[in-house]
């Protein structure tokens, strides 16, 4: 069953312990070549999994890679869309997030413009990358596609303990409904 949320109400689902309530959620995954510290990719890989399998069949889902390029989930059709949680768009979404590797280099602001354009209720935003940082253009325009639709939730995977730096994604994550949680690759 999915975890209670603060307010005692049933959660959709949690990824990297962010319990959230939406009906349509995106997850944005950086596959960049810089997550395989630590087996980072590996680890958000099993999460993602792991959230998928909360994910009741009358909610809507997208899972979307990226680096220097886009890769997003399709259905049997071959359709990119945000896609009903059944048994069978599930076991694909397994098939597709196991054949995922990472490499190449980071893109941010294409990829989150991608997930607002599934119209979702939830973004989950996992990156390793403080680098590029957003401009406040970027996070502006990002605030204004959004418009308070979206909780954007971020997780920053960093090396070491959290420095409790105001970066982008604290900021992002601030300016969209959403929460921030930092973990430590090395202690994945």
């Amino acid at each position: 069953p999915p975890p209670p949320t603060a307010a005692g109400i049933p959660s959709t689902t949690s990824f990297f312990e962010i319990d959230t309530i939406g009906r349509s959620l995106v997850y944005l995954i950086d596959c960049s070549g810089s997550m395989s510290k630590h087996n980072a990719f590996r680890h958000a890989k099993n999460e993602l999994n792991a959230s998928l399998e909360r994910l009741d069949p009358n909610l809507k889902f997208q899972v979307v890679f990226y680096n220097d390029t886009l890769f997003e989930f399709r259905d049997r059709k071959g359709d990119l869309d945000i896609h009903w949680a059944t048994a069978t768009n599930l076991t694909r979404a397994r098939g597709y997030i196991a054949q995922m590797d990472n490499s190449g280099g980071t893109s941010h602001f294409p990829a989150l413009m991608k997930a607002l354009s599934y119209s979702p209720e939830v973004i989950f935003f996992l990156t390793d990358a403080a680098e590029p940082e957003l401009s406040a253009r970027q996070l502006a325009e990002i605030e204004r596609k959004n418009n308070g639709r979206a909780a954007i939730h971020c997780i920053e995977f960093g090396l070491g303990p959290s420095i409790n730096v105001d970066n982008f994604l604290n900021r992002l994550a601030r300016q969209n409904g959403g929460t921030y949680r930092y973990r430590d690759m090395t202690q994945l």
